[in-house]
């Protein structure tokens, strides 16, 4: 009749799943209780949760299940790229500003699929900054150049930015 799980181990409450079709339960009495959690920390790994399922007889059952919770990777928040167009040899100038609640670690340039480098940039006051040159192999007109990220744990995301080659 009704099955409650307690999200305090994640920063919630006593929480009741629901096997309505709503809120993320597939089919309507089924048997599979659902429910949709979002976590707003900076926890990840994996969790042990408590639930409790009552019966429409009283009968109440306890039990324990395990979710994972992954780390997001960190975020590229702004670009620039300075000049904002050049032919293959050109030196640009690139700084990055990206976010992660758990710190950055290190935020590089990838020209590899250009024929290019993977250039670290360097941290300072929150600006990541370096050089890179344009690529030989790199074909004219706007061409997608990736970054790669990397969070104060570990997790690592890409991300890209639009560039202009002559």
């Amino acid at each position: 009749d009704s099955v409650v799980v307690d999200l305090s181990p994640i920063g919630g409450g006593i929480t009741e799943m629901n096997d309505r079709g709503l809120n993320g339960d597939q089919s309507v009495g089924d048997d599979l209780f659902t429910i949709i959690i979002s976590v707003p920390g900076l926890e990840f790994g994996i969790v042990e949760l408590n639930v409790t399922a009552t019966d429409k007889f009283g009968v109440v059952t306890e039990g324990s299940g395990q979710i994972e919770i992954i780390n997001q990777a960190p975020r590229l928040t702004s670009v620039e790229i300075f000049p904002s167009i050049g032919y293959r040899g050109t030196i640009l100038v690139v700084n990055a500003q990206a976010y992660d609640g758990h710190g950055m670690n290190n935020v590089s340039v990838d020209l590899r699929n250009y024929g290019g480098e993977l250039v670290s940039l360097v941290e300072t006051s929150g600006i990541w900054a370096g050089q890179v040159i344009i690529p030989q192999g790199m074909s004219p007109g706007f061409q997608s150049i990736d970054f790669i990220l990397e969070d104060g744990e570990g997790k690592v995301g890409t991300s890209n930015v639009w560039y202009q080659d002559q």
